[in-house]
Parts: C-alpha cells; sequence; structure tokens
C-alpha cells in the first residue's frame, strides 16, 4: 500500500454520528400534566356547560358565589393526586409514626432487651395466672385467691361475651411497675402459702426449706 493512498486516507474527516433528541416523542404523563396546567390556568367562559348553568341563576363574572355574594370568588384549588395507591395508603402516609433514629448501639440493644423482658414477664404472669397458681389453690382447698380477680373475671366475661380483649392486652395497659409488682406479688404468695418456687419449679416441705435452697425470688437469680 502507497504512502500516498495512505495520507489521504487520514486526511478525510471522519463521519461523526449525532442522536437527534429534539424530535423526541413526549410521554402520556407530561402531555396530561401540560393540558392540566393549561385548564386550571384558563377561566371558565361562556362557552363552559356549568358556567352557562351558574348565569342562569343569576350568577355574573367576577361575582361571588351565592344569592347574596358571601362564597368564594376562586374555586377550590385541585390537588392532583400521584402514584397508584389508593384512599387508604394516602391515609396511612398521613398517619405514619415518626421514625425514631437511634445512633447509639448500646441505647438501641437497651431498648430491645427491655421490650423482651416486657414480654416475658407478661408471659410469667399468665402462665402463673392460669395454670400454676390455681392448681396449688386446688390442691391446698384454697377457694378465693384475691390475686387472680382479675384474671378469673376477665376468663368470666369472655365466656358470656360481654367483652372480646384478653389478658395480655389487659396486661399490656399497666405499667411496667405494677406489672412487676403483680408478678412479684404472685411469686410471693407461692412461696409463702404452697412453698413453690415458679423458677426452680420444685415444691419445698417447708418455708425454711425453701429460703435455705432456693437462690432467690427471681428468675435471674437462679
Amino acid at each position: 500500500m502507497s504512502e500516498k493512498y495512505l495520507l489521504v486516507v487520514e486526511e478525510k474527516p471522519k463521519k461523526q454520528l449525532k442522536r437527534k433528541f429534539d424530535d423526541k416523542p413526549r410521554s402520556i404523563n407530561e402531555l396530561q400534566k401540560e393540558r392540566l396546567e393549561e385548564g386550571l390556568n384558563n377561566p371558565l367562559d361562556s362557552t363552559n356547560k356549568g358556567f352557562r348553568m351558574l348565569a342562569k341563576m343569576g350568577f355574573k363574572e367576577g361575582e361571588s358565589l351565592g344569592k347574596t355574594n358571601p362564597g368564594i370568588k376562586e374555586p377550590l384549588p385541585m390537588i392532583v393526586k400521584q402514584g397508584r395507591g389508593g384512599l387508604a395508603e394516602e391515609k396511612k402516609k398521613e398517619f405514619k409514626k415518626p421514625r425514631v433514629e437511634i445512633k447509639d448501639v448500646h441505647q438501641f440493644n437497651s431498648i430491645q432487651s427491655n421490650k423482651a423482658k416486657d414480654k416475658k414477664i407478661i408471659k410469667t404472669i399468665i402462665t402463673i395466672s392460669a395454670k400454676t397458681c390455681p392448681y396449688l389453690d386446688e390442691r391446698a382447698n384454697i377457694e378465693q385467691n384475691d390475686l387472680l380477680a382479675d384474671w378469673n373475671s376477665i376468663q368470666q366475661k369472655r365466656e358470656d361475651g360481654s367483652i372480646t380483649f384478653t389478658y395480655e392486652d389487659f396486661l399490656n395497659k399497666e405499667s411496667i411497675e405494677k406489672r412487676l409488682q403483680r408478678l412479684e406479688d404472685l411469686l410471693e404468695y407461692m412461696r409463702k402459702t404452697h412453698c413453690y418456687c415458679t423458677f426452680c419449679a420444685h415444691t419445698y416441705d417447708n418455708y425454711d426449706q425453701l429460703l435455705e435452697l432456693c437462690p432467690g425470688l427471681w428468675e435471674d437469680d437462679h
């Protein structure tokens, strides 16, 4: 291949491909938005059917609505809905609880730990009230236990259909301090009356033996 041919090839300008975006068709959403804004910006005239109906009732352009003109002159603004969600979705967004940002890892772990402990306290109270304490009272021929009054009342009302919430719902409404006190009273009652420790799962011969062999009142003591 000669040098003259190579020089001619190098001198030829390269064709640059250029895409034309000027004539790109607009999307349907853009066209609808443009037409909507154009319609909202233009006031109604006598060619509009609604305007003609108002005119027959005495309305004149520039006046407010009503017989004595107490109404508004400008129409209410129209809020354009965004997205495909329904009314329930919009209400959900409106009443959505603000998210609490927790930057401290120790604080987050402490909150999660307290929630787990609270659930365990409620579960323990329900187990004692529903099974353990009634069984021990029945074995000792104890007919009335004031500590189980709330439990028995809720169970009776659920059976006759007068209420629908559970004992767990009832405990959830109480403060953590009141729940702890309720649990402490139940544990102390079973220890002193029946010589029974919930966390040892054992009935001792007498209260002195319980104090000697049982590590303590709470689960963390065991």
